[in-house]
């Protein structure tokens, strides 16, 4: 599909526009100038044939006789190059005018008399004559006697009009050949030319939090690209470092909040521990052990990622069957979904390996999970799927619950980030499952997507790279239906 606001695009358009008018501005200016030339260059050939008849013909007709005006103009041979020489005095009598010539192109009986007594005249177009005008030149000639005679001499412009027609056509099929061949070479030579572009965009694009260390390739021309990839490569370092400063910053905070937190509740226990404490003090207690207890959960969550994004939680990658850990980790959380009245269905299809870390894939499947028994409301419906698509293993849970808007989508996976007021005010958490998961997904280099509607639910798959099945594993069921009621 062309992309009509590209640059590549509006580039090419240019060159085939500017080209195109200079090759028909040029076309133009040669068939102009080509007639213009061809057609001077015979006026100024019968000029010089009427000019010599004047000078060393005329001033001896007198001595000489008529005779010798017929001798010496038959002598020109009009017949072979086809001229028209006609001579008259000035009382219109034609003294002597020229047979038709060989190519019958003209017939000289059929040429008006185009004489006029004051000065020289060229007709461009004499009718009659032939299929082509015939160009003329119109001398007048006073002999030494005061007789004036009038020297006509033409030459037909079939030759011309042939050529100039020719050029013409010539120009007119040429022309639009010559253009589509200069387009596609401008094409082809826009396409190498944004090339480079086209390999730095793809090299950005594969550039994430977890691969700063490649760099965009260095064009080494000495022009904008390469000035271009030097300035994208230093900000990629700037970028590395701040993302490498966040890390740091978000590590050392949970990792020192870690033991005051531990203190602290640690602390109130002990208080709520006597049996002196008035009844209002010990709630009071309890719900401060608690917030700490969530505060605890965030701060160890957030360890998480930054460990993950690190580097610092080395996976334990081995086969693992996806199917039967969805269903061990969904069993494992049943009873919260009972306790919501909420139904859960497996669809599970076999043999459906991944190569993986147990412990980090088995948390996987249980925040998406819990995000799952979380917004959906009482009486819904959860689905923990699993199947292989090509060389892929997808996971997938979907659910009937609240949904999320279109818009919401791109930002669910980002740490503490809640879609609407409405599911801060129905859950606890602090946004950070997802966030999870997206580590988690992106150290297995598996991909995430999300699918929601509002009001009619979410769906959230996971592809990972699909592995061989172990030599010996247990077989299961491929499709197990479980309710709460079971």
């Amino acid at each position: 599909m062309i992309k009509v606001k590209s640059l590549r695009f509006r580039m090419s358009v240019w060159y085939a526009v500017v080209l195109s008018a200079c090759l028909m501005f040029y076309g133009a200016s040669m068939y102009i100038g080509v007639s213009g030339y061809l057609y001077r260059t015979l006026r100024k050939s019968v000029e010089h044939d009427a000019r010599t008849i004047a000078d060393k013909v005329l001033p001896n007709v007198s001595s000489k006789g008529f005779g010798y005006l017929q001798q010496s103009l038959d002598g020109l041979d009009p017949q072979v190059t086809a001229r028209f020489i006609r001579v008259s005095n000035s009382s219109g009598n034609v003294l002597y005018v020229s047979s038709q010539p060989f190519d019958k192109s003209f017939d000289p009986r059929l040429i008006p008399f185009r004489a006029i007594a004051e000065h020289s005249e060229v007709a461009k177009s004499v009718e009659g004559a032939g299929r082509f005008p015939i160009l003329i030149d119109v001398l007048p000639y006073a002999a030494p006697g005061g007789e004036t005679y009038f020297i006509e001499v033409g030459a037909n412009t079939q030759r011309i009009s042939t050529m100039v027609r020719g050029l013409g056509v010539s120009l007119l099929l040429g022309m639009p050949i010559l253009i589509a061949i200069a387009i596609g070479g401008g094409i082809l030579v826009t396409r190498n030319a944004m090339q480079p572009l086209d390999d730095i965009a793809e090299r950005a694009e594969r550039i994430t939090s977890r691969n700063f260390g490649e760099r965009l390739p260095v064009i080494k021309t000495g022009d904008e690209l390469e000035r271009l990839t030097i300035s994208l490569n230093r900000m990629i370092v700037r970028l590395q470092d701040a993302f490498a400063h966040i890390e740091r910053f978000s590590a050392d905070v949970s990792h020192e909040l870690r033991t005051p937190l531990s203190i602290l509740r640690a602390e109130r226990e002990l208080l709520l521990q006597r049996r002196d404490l008035p009844a209002d003090v010990r709630d009071k207690l309890a719900l401060s052990v608690e917030e700490i207890d969530r505060l605890a959960r965030i701060v160890s969550q957030l360890l998480e990622i930054s460990q993950l994004k690190a580097g610092a939680i080395r996976a334990d990658p081995h086969p693992i069957d996806l199917g039967k850990m969805a269903i061990d980790t969904a069993e494992q959380m049943l009873l919260l979904a009972e306790i919501k009245a909420v139904k859960v269905v497996y669809e599970i299809n076999p043999d459906c390996y991944v190569e993986g870390d147990a412990a980090l894939l088995r948390q996987v499947i249980a925040n998406l999970l819990d995000n799952a028994i979380k917004y959906t409301p009482q009486g819904g419906q959860i689905t923990v799927a699993t199947r292989q698509s090509g060389s892929r293993t997808i996971l997938e849970i979907r659910d009937t619950g609240i949904g999320v808007a279109r818009e919401d989508i791109p930002k669910m996976c980002q740490p503490f980030y809640r879609a609407d007021e409405a599911r801060t005010r129905t859950t606890s958490g602090a946004g950070l499952g997802l966030a999870i998961v997206r580590s988690i997904c992106t150290a297995h280099a598996a991909d995430i997507s999300i699918e929601s509607t509002l009001g009619v639910g979410t769906a959230v798959s996971v592809e990972f790279r699909a592995a061989a099945a172990p030599a010996r594993l247990d077989a299961q069921e491929p499709m197990i239906d479980v309710s709460p009621d079971s």
